[in-house]
């Protein structure tokens, strides 16, 4: 054999190797891309999940705040009649106040 056809031949496995090289990758990156699309379309299905989840907590928040809304409403509602309870027991206090004094002048002058 002659160092023509060595070459010759060392370049030829050389190619060879190289395309079953080729072709295993070429193989693998098949397998990487299936898997990758798998997960990325359990991912999808997971965040549409979570939109679902954050939709619903929305609402129910919303439905939360309107209903804090209505009983602090009520609440304010009922301070006022408080309010206006006290006020109305002060206006009491000095008219009864003037009252006891008046008895008193009047008992005084009586007797």
């Amino acid at each position: 054999m002659s160092s023509d056809d060595l070459t010759l031949r060392i370049l030829v496995d050389i190619r060879d190797e190289v395309r079953t090289t080729r072709e295993q990758l070429d193989l693998r990156m098949d397998q990487v891309e299936h898997r990758l699309g798998e997960r990325i379309d359990r991912l999808g299905a997971r965040i549409d999940g979570l939109d679902n989840k954050f939709d619903g907590l929305e609402h129910r928040l919303t439905e939360s705040e309107i209903r804090t809304a209505t009983e602090l409403k009520g609440l304010a509602g009922t301070l006022q009649d408080i309010k206006d309870l006290f006020r109305d027991r002060l206006d009491l206090r000095d008219r009864v106040t003037r009252c006891e004094h008046d008895i008193g002048e009047l008992k005084h002058r009586i007797g």
